[in-house]
């Protein structure tokens, strides 16, 4: 049992080790280009620096959220910004299919 216990952490850190890494990978060596010359920085890199600083966060929120849920404190969003969150992606796509000419229908 114990041996299985500590093989499941071994594992679990290992994935989230591959997961910080990848993102941090993309960040790091365009800044370094960027330290050694300025000016090779642009919008587009940027933007992808930006996107995977994004995903780094949400892999620390959901570490989080892992630990605060192992200790009971863990406290889910209320139905009302759920609901809010699902008519505003609803619309979202409600946008773009209106466009491709497909019909999305959402009731809440």
């Amino acid at each position: 049992m114990l041996a299985e216990l500590d093989k499941a952490k071994t594992a679990f850190f290992s994935n989230v080790s591959h997961e910080f890494r990848t993102p941090l990978t993309l960040m790091m060596s365009p800044l370094e280009i960027a330290l050694n010359d300025p000016s090779a920085l642009d919008r587009t890199t940027l933007e992808m620096v930006m996107r995977n600083g994004q995903r780094l966060m949400k892999l620390v929120n959901t570490l989080l959220d892992f630990s605060r849920i192992e200790a009971g404190r863990y406290v889910s969003a209320s139905v009302t910004q759920f609901s809010s969150l699902l008519c505003s992606t609803a619309l979202h796509f409600s946008k773009t299919y209106f466009f491709s000419f497909i019909q999305v229908h959402s009731k809440i």
